[in-house]
């Protein structure tokens, strides 16, 4: 191979016209993003591509290498295109310290698979984000991003804005009263008409991403208001990463159903434990019931639902048991569940064949937050 100058050889013509097909025409420095192409004053078209090397050409270069300079000099896997403000950071005498053969690399390989979903994305259905929002147990959620939001549903479809509606619910007073959840069923039930129920009106079969950070009960609330005929998929925030998309795509875990029978008491409850174990006796404290009947999860925890086919198997598992209990007149419902579940336990909720449902939330002991169905 070539040594002219103690240097590799110069990126040839279609390796060049390669890379900047897969960095779609943008810089790949980490959250950079700029057009190399279009002026950003004037928006004239123009050429402000840097063609920069991960491993130097040049042993004496930043990342040099005495074997690799030579031989990766004009390979496209240690080629970046970035804009000439970040190709001169990143050479900084001393800055390949910071930014490392390995940070680079990372960098471009993330910024290639995004370009690649969202060019898989073009043809993609489109949907319309909606955020849920509502302090939980008194404290306010964080903040949202749309554009963060949206990788859970790419390259599957595509969003219609990257900013999502939103469904603000922020009553006054102290949470576990009746006046406070009064407040927020017709908050949400405004909001609901003007922003998903005003889209539909224009556009019959839109079709809605939902992304909540509300207490459940609400989130229940708006499960229900959609119903099951309104084209929408729920997603949920998870912690450990921090993000909306699935953890997987796999089943991961069981649902199962357990009776109990009480001598005395009047009244069906439902105690839904799926991130979390519901005591029986805190559900006594409230009210005696006759029977109790428990949906658990094999896995508990905040994880507990990880893939859509987990929600499905949960959902299931959750319509089977309210068919058997469809002859009751009221269901007292004491949910530790995902969001996810939430919404679905909602929106699997049929009018005129289950039981009105009372549902619990839980501020020190249960209390009655909200009521679905007549």
């Amino acid at each position: 191979m070539a040594k002219s100058n103690n240097r590799g050889p110069a990126p040839k013509l279609p390796t060049i016209a390669a890379l900047i097909a897969r960095a779609g025409g943008r810089c790949q420095f980490e959250n950079c993003n700029k057009n190399v192409f279009l002026d950003e004053v004037t928006l004239d078209d123009t050429n402000n591509s840097n063609i920069a090397h991960i491993v130097a050409s040049s042993p004496r270069g930043p990342r040099g290498s005495a074997v690799q300079s030579f031989e990766l000099s004009d390979k496209i896997e240690n080629l970046m295109l970035m804009c000439l403000e970040h190709h001169h950071l990143i050479d900084e005498k001393g800055k390949d310290k910071i930014y490392t053969v390995e940070i680079l690399r990372a960098m471009k390989a993330a910024q290639e698979e995004r370009v690649q979903k969202m060019l898989n994305n073009l043809n993609a259905d489109i949907t319309t984000m909606v955020y849920l929002n509502s302090p939980i147990k008194g404290k306010q959620n964080v903040s949202f991003s749309g554009k963060k939001a949206s990788k859970a549903f790419i390259p599957h479809m595509k969003a219609e804005s990257e900013y999502a509606m939103s469904i603000n619910v922020l009553p006054y007073g102290k949470y576990d009263t009746t006046e406070y959840w009064r407040e927020a069923e017709s908050m949400l039930e405004n909001q609901f008409n003007c922003t998903i129920q005003s889209k539909l009106n224009i556009c019959p079969n839109a079709h809605f991403s939902i992304f909540p950070l509300a207490p459940i009960p609400l989130i229940m609330k708006l499960g229900f208001l959609m119903g099951d005929k309104i084209h929408a998929d729920v997603y949920q925030r998870a912690k450990q990463p921090e993000t909306w998309e699935w953890q997987s795509t796999e089943l991961t875990n069981s649902f199962h159903v357990e009776e109990k029978h009480f001598d005395t008491g009047d009244g069906i409850a439902l105690a839904v434990s799926i991130t979390g174990e519901i005591d029986i006796d805190s559900i006594l404290k409230v009210d005696s019931f006759k029977a109790i009947y428990v949906i658990r999860a094999e896995n508990q925890g905040d994880d507990s639902i990880k893939s859509v086919k987990d929600l499905s198997a949960f959902w299931h598992k959750y319509k089977e048991l309210c068919e058997k209990l469809k002859n009751e007149k009221v269901l007292s419902v004491f949910p530790a569940v995902p969001a996810s579940a939430a919404f679905e336990m909602g929106r699997r909720y049929m009018m005129g064949v289950y039981p009105k449902m009372i549902i619990y939330d839980r501020y020190k002991d249960f209390f009655e937050a909200l009521t679905i169905g007549d």
